[in-house]
């Protein structure tokens, strides 16, 4: 299944502080959401989110780090993997972006 749309909005924590954070979900063309993620990024720090070939969805997040989300399509669900405990290579952009942090 190839998932096409990423939705990322600011949600306001209220336990963290008064800045809202970034979170975001991944939706299926009629705009259902297939999957949302638990946690939250800290706008005070550089995030970016990837879509990448594979049903791969990634985000580095300056304070957090770097992760991705993989698609299994015969589990219907999204699985959440470290970048630094993984052997996948980082998208070109992050590379760019951030050399020092995306070597592989």
């Amino acid at each position: 299944m190839k998932v096409q749309v990423l939705s990322s909005a600011f949600k306001k924590n209220k336990e963290t502080s008064d800045l809202p954070d970034r979170e975001f979900k991944i939706l299926d063309q009629e705009q259902n959401a297939l999957y949302t993620l638990s946690e939250q990024f800290d706008i005070r720090h550089t995030t970016y989110f990837l879509w990448v070939v594979d049903d791969r969805v990634w985000v580095y997040s300056g304070d957090l780090g770097t992760f991705f989300w993989e698609n299994e399509p015969d589990k219907k669900k999204w699985q959440r993997h470290v970048y630094a405990r993984s052997d996948v290579p980082a998208p070109s952009y992050l590379k760019e972006q951030r050399p020092r942090l995306h070597q592989r």
